[in-house]
């Protein structure tokens, strides 16, 4: 089936069927961790919540971290986030969040994309959005950082001259 649901979205373009691929990979992701019975997940506590982070990290610009990764692990979203809490101190969402944003600026330092691009790879409807959640956390907008990032560069070839 979803083989099938995989090979008609292909045919189209656009949007929508970008969101309806992604959807159909974390789809994918659920079945075959189900299928391959990862024993990992019933170990301890630090064990399921390095597993979860690890998770997290690949999955960036997940829309509904929360919800995807309960679904992933099998266990409910309360379940996890009072795993989240009792290791790390902080609920799924602000975990998630934090790992968005450090791969945000993993991209914007390593790659020239437009924030507008960036914003896009990590699941952000709107380039507005994420410059504001990039603000938010880092304390600076992504211009901000690329620009730093431009005259850091600068000086450091000046320096090798």
């Amino acid at each position: 089936m979803l083989h099938k649901e995989t090979r008609n979205e292909i045919r189209f373009s656009g949007e929508e069927s970008e969101h309806s691929l992604h959807a159909l990979r974390i789809r994918l992701d659920v079945l075959l961790g189900r299928m391959c019975g990862r024993q990992e997940i019933r170990a301890s506590p630090k064990r399921k919540v390095k597993y979860a982070r690890a998770w997290l990290e690949m999955h960036p610009e997940e829309l509904r971290p929360v919800a995807a990764l309960s679904d992933y692990m099998q266990i409910s979203p309360a379940t996890l986030n009072r795993l989240f809490q009792s290791e790390l101190g902080q609920n799924v969402r602000e975990v998630a969040y934090a790992v968005r944003m450090k791969a945000a600026r993993q991209i914007l330092e390593k790659d020239t994309l437009p924030v507008k691009e960036v914003a896009s790879k990590l699941g952000y409807a709107h380039a507005n959005d994420f410059t504001r959640a990039y603000l938010r956390y880092w304390k600076q907008t992504p211009t901000q950082n690329c620009a730093l990032r431009q005259t850091s560069g600068q000086a450091a070839r000046h320096l090798r001259i």
